[in-house]
């Protein structure tokens, strides 16, 4: 139902956007938002997205090369 919302309603949005402020104005502003919202995700990623811990990784970084040389 959203889905087909979407389908319907993105063209029809897009076209009053362009209308209304040019395609050069919405391109420029949808790319400084996209660009605003990777930098964010970027700088508070790790409150975003909380990792392994140090000892997690390192556990898994020794197994993992072990792991490389029993195949031969």
């Amino acid at each position: 139902m959203v889905q087909s919302a979407v389908m319907i309603g993105a063209p029809v949005l897009g076209g009053v956007m362009i209308d209304w402020a040019g395609p050069r104005q919405i391109f420029a502003s949808l790319g400084l938002v996209i660009t605003l919202v990777g930098g964010l995700g970027m700088l508070l990623g790790r409150l975003l997205w909380p990792g392994e811990k140090e000892e997690e990784r390192r556990a898994a970084a020794s197994f993992s090369a072990g792991s490389q040389n029993d195949y031969k």
